[in-house]
């Protein structure tokens, strides 16, 4: 009965989370209600499985995960408080907070011992999800769901690459046909959501990883064919496939627009925001001026006509991550978000000697190219990417800790039989 439960309860853990990326951005309401139910989940964990608990903080590097993220929402609460906790800065901490629930979730996962193939099969379901949403909807406009279409693109990125070790780990082919189709639908998502910024995250991120890899294994050769053949892609595809098609075409208008002084676009606007950003911190390069003051930024310079009344409605953040937490954090607090997002990525090379499996090779892809999403868009002020990268936080944590177990994820070559 005990044994029965179990199984039950980890299969309904690994749904929730596999299904989580896409209905977070498809159902109203979905992600918030599924956050809280995983963390509440988590909390009693804690308490039921005590034992199991205090096993799951063995290890240096989970230990020193776990300060970090403690460490940058300690500093960012404490930053605000000294420069006054206005609606907009609390509404910026509460978002941020959410990342707290990534702890009892890692420990709800851990106590049930759920196996990494078991999580990464799982995501399979939001790229199903991804598919059907991308059949019934209307390919007319940029495929949205329930956010911008930027952040909708961005997410499906993410699960197209946490897709990925399923089709490696797959030998039957059916499992196999089923892991292809959820890539499939999860890329789809991300082509017909017009994210500009999410393609050239993913471009830099395989570029970053094919360079890393050729560096390792001395193969200069195959990274500069390789890189040809990626602009090769690149190329054929925004001239032929419609929806990147348009985006280029946008790209290239805006480009022309904004070299001529013409700023009322796209990419203009962003280049005044990142403007205003780099304004707002000179305030306080160190600590910075709180997550208010770029806003009270903007709204000065439209108030004194230096900028129209155009970007009141971009007041609330710059379209840059790295520039929105330098304005208000400074320089402390930007350091703290690196260790957040890079952390995870050197521990994990550190325990794998370099050489990563394919859970932690697609772990680290997806943290790096969201990290490059935040050169277009910010991502710790909205509810549903810092979710989503409380996840890969989780994965990057049960990684280490499997390792530190002194057992391996399975990988093809151990597989005992067809799956």
């Amino acid at each position: 009965m005990k044994l029965q439960l179990h199984r039950i309860c980890i299969f309904s853990v690994a749904i929730v989370i596999g299904a989580y990326p896409a209905l977070s951005i498809i159902v109203d309401s979905a992600g918030s209600t599924l956050w809280y139910l995983l963390g509440t989940a988590g909390l009693l964990a804690l308490a039921i499985f005590t034992k199991r608990t205090i096993e799951a903080r063995n290890g240096c590097e989970v230990n020193i995960l776990g300060f970090i993220l403690i460490a940058f929402l300690l500093f960012s609460f404490l930053n605000q408080a000294v420069h006054g906790l206005d609606d907009f800065s609390t509404s910026r901490l509460e978002r941020q907070a959410l990342l707290l629930l990534t702890i009892p979730i890692f420990y709800l996962i851990a106590a049930l011992k759920i196996e990494q193939k078991t999580l990464f099969r799982a995501f399979s379901i939001s790229g199903f999800l991804f598919f059907i949403y991308f059949l019934i909807s209307s390919h007319e406009t940029r495929l949205n769901g329930v956010v911008h279409a930027i952040h909708f693109g961005n997410i499906a990125m993410v699960t197209m690459l946490l897709c990925m070790p399923a089709i490696a780990i797959s030998r039957s082919a059916i499992w196999r046909t089923v892991s292809i189709v959820a890539f499939t639908g999860s890329l789809l998502a991300f082509v017909y959501s017009g994210s500009r910024g999410g393609i050239v995250a993913l471009t830099l991120t395989l570029v970053f990883a094919l360079f890393f890899w050729s560096m390792r294994h001395k193969l200069f050769s195959q990274f500069a064919i390789t890189i040809a053949i990626i602009s090769i892609i690149l190329f054929v595809s925004v001239q032929n496939i419609d929806p990147l098609k348009k985006r280029y075409t946008a790209t290239l208008t805006e480009l022309q627009a904004t070299e001529k002084g013409q700023f009322d676009n796209s990419i203009g606007i962003r280049l005044q925001l990142w403007k205003q950003a780099l304004l707002s911190a000179q305030e306080n390069y160190i600590t910075g001026s709180g997550y208010s003051a770029y806003r009270q930024q903007v709204l000065g310079e439209v108030s004194n006509g230096t900028l129209s009344s155009l970007y009141v409605g971009f007041s609330s953040e710059p379209h840059n991550q790295i520039l929105f937490q330098f304005s208000a954090t400074g320089a402390v607090g930007l350091a703290l978000m690196f260790f957040l997002f890079f952390a995870p990525i050197v521990l994990i090379l550190k325990k794998s000697r370099l050489q990563p499996n394919i859970f932690e090779v697609c772990i680290i892809l997806s943290i790096i190219s969201l990290f490059f999403c935040g050169f277009t868009i910010t991502l710790l002020d909205q509810r549903r990417v810092i979710q989503i990268f409380g996840f890969l936080y989780i994965l990057a944590a049960l990684s280490l800790k499997t390792r530190a177990c002194g057992s391996q994820p399975i990988v093809p070559e151990q597989l005992p039989s067809p799956i």
